[in-house]
């Protein structure tokens, strides 16, 4: 449904094959675009999220990750214009996934895409030695992309968070394959052995746009995520 209504245009400043544009105009209409996008998965049947054992109030008493955990990816994506930090209230709200629908800024100005996942109970970071995020993408613009992996602890003051630092995408579709199936790559990101947060109950994947295509939303999509025990 959603592809159909960009190809027919009925959402404002679709073009050149990249999806619908961004605007900075106050309206996000007045120069053929919206002015951000809440971009959610289509879910058929929201699946239970996958957590880790709740964490003891006593430190000792807690056992920490044993085994890989893994939990799937069923957040929300934001697209808005650099200098903002978030699309604003009025975005736009539409159901997909950025490997199959790509977006444009209407000029210059860069576009900015972030993918958020809040758990339902936090997961302990102590006991983790890295975190595996496993990535979908159709994008055509080879070594362009970095994806940045953020943890957040709402509990803190100021929702404390973590950066894991930033990882090169490196995986593109330069071609249609036969099945227009997108390719796949895992990123990973070590955890520091004496991280400033304890657990995390938030995660943030940020894209990185290089410069030549920094108008060009990235066609990555997230799968899941794996933590892993040191």
């Amino acid at each position: 449904m959603l592809a159909f209504l960009l190809t027919t245009e009925a959402l404002p400043g679709f073009g050149g094959g990249n999806g619908d544009q961004l605007s900075s105009d106050a309206s996000g209409t007045g120069n053929g675009g919206v002015n951000g996008v809440f971009l959610w998965p289509i879910v058929p049947t929201k699946p239970e999220k996958l957590v880790s054992p709740a964490l003891s109030h006593d430190p000792l008493e807690y056992k920490g990750l044993k085994v890989p955990l893994r939990i799937r990816f069923d957040g929300v994506y934001w697209l808005f214009r650099w200098p903002a930090l978030k699309p604003p209230p009025s975005a736009f709200v539409a159901h997909g996934t950025p490997d199959e629908t790509g977006f444009s800024s209407t000029d210059s100005i860069p576009l900015m895409m972030e993918a958020h996942e809040t758990l339902s109970s936090p997961l302990h970071l102590m006991s983790c030695s890295r975190v595996d995020v496993a990535v979908r993408s159709t994008d055509r613009y080879p070594g362009t992309v970095e994806v940045e992996l953020i943890l957040t602890d709402s509990s803190m003051p100021m929702n404390a968070s973590l950066s894991l630092g930033q990882v090169k995408a490196s995986t593109t579709l330069r071609f249609p394959t036969p099945d227009n199936r997108p390719s796949q790559e895992t990123l990973s990101f070590p955890v520091p052995d004496s991280p400033p947060i304890t657990s995390f109950d938030g995660l943030t994947i940020r894209f990185h746009l290089q410069s030549e295509r920094e108008t060009l939303s990235p066609r990555i999509a997230i799968d899941n995520l794996l933590l892993v025990p040191r």
